[in-house]
């Protein structure tokens, strides 16, 4: 398990980028705080296979109530991953899983 964020470290409305996988293979993700707790996402847009953040660990919309993709202005769901609008709507970003404990918010992914 890989900790991606202490506890408190991530007030609600904030993300943050991390990276994961192998030697073979590193892949991007991020870590979001919604009011309904923790998701993570592979930091890759359905649509095009870009990266969605704006700058390092800047993934939200101006309101912050959306994910949205910098490439295309697509616009996902906080909760869901759900494309709302944009030319991948109704398709999803890939969730990662997640454990989350009193010491923190860790990637559910073992690496080997």
């Amino acid at each position: 398990m890989q900790l991606l964020a202490t506890p408190n470290e991530l007030t609600v409305g904030e993300t943050k980028e991390f990276r994961f996988g192998t030697d073979d293979e590193i892949r991007n993700g991020f870590l979001v705080h919604t009011e309904d707790g923790y998701r993570a996402y592979l930091n890759r847009c359905p649509h095009k296979g870009v990266s969605l953040n704006w700058q390092q660990n800047r993934f939200l919309s101006t309101d912050g109530l959306q994910i949205q993709c910098a490439t295309h202005d697509a616009r996902f769901n906080l909760s869901s991953g759900q494309c709302e609008s944009g030319p991948c709507a109704g398709q999803p970003l890939t969730q990662l899983p997640l454990i989350i404990t009193r010491n923190g918010v860790y990637l559910a992914i073992k690496e080997s």
